[in-house]
């Protein structure tokens, strides 16, 4: 008998909460071009979202 999926459990979403937001290739495919491309990723995510505190990493 196959296992049933568990719904996830809602995130915690609250000012001062931490947050960790995966953006990743399809089939692990590079999603920057070079650093200069993922350095603008992070500029415009900030601008974005808000805030400066965040980090782009290629192998995540």
């Amino acid at each position: 008998m196959p296992r049933q999926a568990r719904p996830k459990q809602a995130r915690i979403d609250a000012p001062g909460v931490l947050h960790h937001i995966i953006v990743r290739g399809i089939e692990r495919y590079k999603i920057f071009k070079n650093d200069a491309d993922s350095e603008s990723f992070v500029e415009r995510f900030g601008k974005i979202m808000g805030t400066p505190k965040h980090a782009a990493m290629p192998g995540h």
